[in-house]
Formats: structure tokens, C-alpha cells, sequence
């Protein structure tokens, strides 16, 4: 199949250069073939496969131009899935070295957006901006490339201009990601009509995926970012509501809880923390809260809890010096915090 370039072409220099970018369409095809099997998805190479086949009817043709054409094509599409599988793979200096080299084949739209992907989390948003820019001018209707842009624009803080890109992302493609992004990006901009928008965003994602807890702990997250207490109460209230063992709904309620009363502890919020506990004993954070604001709380004052906990949460002996040079308060002993935390400074 991708055999078939490998005639034709006089001097044995040719042939080995064509032989080394066989030699890459076979690492494109395998690679993805398993990122496909790790994912559980029909692997992607069929346009691959059409372009390989376009590059043999144009060899048959014995036309040079046509023949170079269809080769940089081929180029450039193995080029840009292995970039593709470096960014899954977090590697995203590499991936952008690859689609820099796939865009010197072919300037495509989906080539500038994995580049652009790339340099938003090289913490590059100005890049990034010119990339999805790139981008759209060669495919205006680029849903991927109206996200990646809405991104950037969240990273530099214009938010009005990230809810624009992104609101033309969700109208080009309805997706989850993006439309979250959305609302968070009008909840930043704190003013009446953009949170009754967010809402609105919300309300579309819960109407397409089905209510949750772990989705309303995310609106809650987003309305306590936005430093609207009382909404993200809301939902947070919802998220147990709904499943009272949702991961974190507890933790984060009680955390709200305590912004919000100038943290200043009450019997809810302790309670909150402590029911997170209850659902999953091995929760650093809620354990952190609950000690350093209950010392006096009956459950941890129970012998041997503190070297419970601590063994359960640090395997090995390892100790988190942060928050377990707090420990003795909650036995009633008071040695100076910083003796006690010394380790977290080393």
C-alpha cells in the first residue's frame, strides 16, 4: 500500500529519502493505530490512506509536478499526526517542532490549530493567538480554531473577547468543553447580563449531557471563581442533592460555606468537610481543612486518628511538613508552627 511510491524515481538518493518517508507513514499509522486501541476508538488514518493512494494515481501518471504535490501532501498529513499524538502525550515542544515541519509542506488550517494548541501551553498566548488566526483565514468555519483563540484570550484575561470566540465555537460545534469555557469566560466579565447568559450556557450543557453532581460541582467551581458565593452554594447544594457522594462536592461546599462567613467556622461547615471524609477518608485537602479549623473536634481527637490519617494519606514515611506541623493543636499542644513545619522548607 504506502509501498507504492518507491519506483521511478532514478537515483538511489531519491529512493532512499522516499524509503525514510515510508518509513514515517508506517510510525503514523501504527502510532495511531494505538492510540486507537488505548482509547477504545476506530483508529484514524483514513485520510491518510486516500492521500497515499492519490500520491501512486499521480506516480502513474509520471507527471513530476503532480507526483511532488501528492508527496507533500502525504507529507504533511503523517506529519501532523504524529504531532497530533505528542500533543495526547503532553509533549507539546515536540509536537510543535512536527507541525512546524508539516505546515512547511502544506499551510493547512488544522495544522495552525494543533500549533496554536501547542503554544497556549507553552503559557504563549500571543502565539497562540496568531496561529488560530492563521487558521481561520484558511477555514473560517474552524469550530477548533474559535476555541484554542477563546483560550488564549482567557489566558491574557480579555474575557469578552474569549466569550466571542468561544460563543462562535459552540454555535460552529456544540461541545461541552468549549461551551464550559464560555460560561466561565461571562462569569469573569461580572456583569448582570453575562451571568444571566452563563446561566443559560449551563442550562444548554445540562439539557445535552444530563444533570449531575460532578457537573454541578463544576458550575459551582465556576461561579466561586468568579467570587459569587451565593450561586456557587447553589449549586454545590445541588451537587450533593443529586449524589451526596459526588467527589469533592463536600469539600468545595464547605469551602464556600467558609468564604463566605469571613471564615469563621460554623457546625455546617465542619460538618461538610467531615462527610467528605466520611466518602473518602484519603482526602488531603478536606482532612487539612477539618483539622486545622476543628482542633478541639471530637472525631479527631480520638486516639490514634492522627496516625491513622497520617498513615493512610503518607505511605513510606513521607511526611507533608505543610499541614501536619499543625497536628499538635489538635491535640491541645502548642510548639511554634514554624518547628513543626520546618520540613516543608526543605
Amino acid at each position: 500500500m504506502a509501498f507504492a511510491f518507491i519506483v521511478h524515481f532514478g537515483s538511489r538518493v531519491h529512493s532512499i529519502k522516499i524509503i525514510r518517508r515510508v518509513g514515517l507513514l508506517l510510525l503514523v499509522m501504527v502510532s495511531a493505530m494505538s492510540a486507537a486501541q488505548s482509547t477504545g476508538s476506530a483508529p484514524a488514518v483514513d485520510e491518510l490512506q486516500a492521500r497515499i493512494q492519490a500520491a501512486a494515481v499521480a506516480r502513474d501518471s509520471h507527471n513530476p509536478e503532480e507526483v511532488a504535490r501528492a508527496d507533500s501532501r502525504v507529507q504533511a498529513l503523517a506529519l501532523r499526526r504524529l504531532g497530533n499524538i505528542r500533543v495526547a502525550q503532553t509533549a507539546f515542544a515536540q509536537a510543535a517542532e512536527l507541525y512546524r515541519r508539516s505546515l512547511a509542506w502544506e499551510d493547512a488550517a488544522e495544522t495552525h490549530v494543533g500549533l496554536a494548541i501547542c503554544e497556549l501551553y507553552e503559557n504563549r498566548p500571543d502565539d497562540s493567538l496568531a496561529e488560530a488566526a492563521k487558521a481561520l483565514q484558511l477555514d473560517p468555519k474552524s469550530a477548533r480554531a474559535f476555541n484554542i483563540q477563546g483560550k488564549a484570550w482567557m489566558k491574557k484575561r480579555d474575557y469578552r473577547k474569549a466569550a466571542d470566540s468561544l460563543q462562535r465555537s459552540v454555535d460552529l460545534h456544540p461541545e461541552f468543553e468549549a461551551a464550559y469555557a464560555l460560561g466561565v469566560s461571562l462569569l469573569s466579565l461580572h456583569d448582570a447580563a453575562s451571568k444571566q447568559q452563563a446561566a443559560k450556557v449551563f442550562d444548554t450543557i445540562v439539557a445535552s449531557v444530563g444533570d449531575s453532581g460532578s457537573l454541578r460541582v463544576l458550575f459551582g467551581r465556576a461561579y466561586r471563581d468568579a467570587e459569587m458565593q451565593d450561586d456557587s452554594i447553589r449549586e454545590l447544594r445541588r451537587a450533593v442533592a443529586l449524589d451526596t457522594h459526588t467527589p469533592h462536592a463536600h469539600y468545595f461546599l464547605g469551602l464556600s460555606l467558609l468564604w463566605k462567613n469571613e471564615w469563621t467556622d460554623t457546625p455546617e461547615i465542619l460538618q461538610e468537610f467531615a462527610t467528605e471524609l466520611q466518602n473518602y477518608p484519603r482526602d488531603f485537602l478536606a482532612n487539612y481543612f477539618l483539622g486545622f479549623w476543628t482542633p478541639t473536634t471530637v472525631a479527631m481527637t480520638k486516639p490514634g486518628f492522627i496516625s491513622k490519617v497520617r498513615r493512610k494519606l503518607i505511605p513510606h514515611g513521607r511526611s507533608r511538613g505543610f499541614s501536619w506541623g499543625w497536628t499538635p493543636t489538635l491535640r491541645g499542644i502548642w510548639p511554634a508552627p514554624k518547628n513543626t513545619c520546618a520540613s516543608a522548607s526543605n
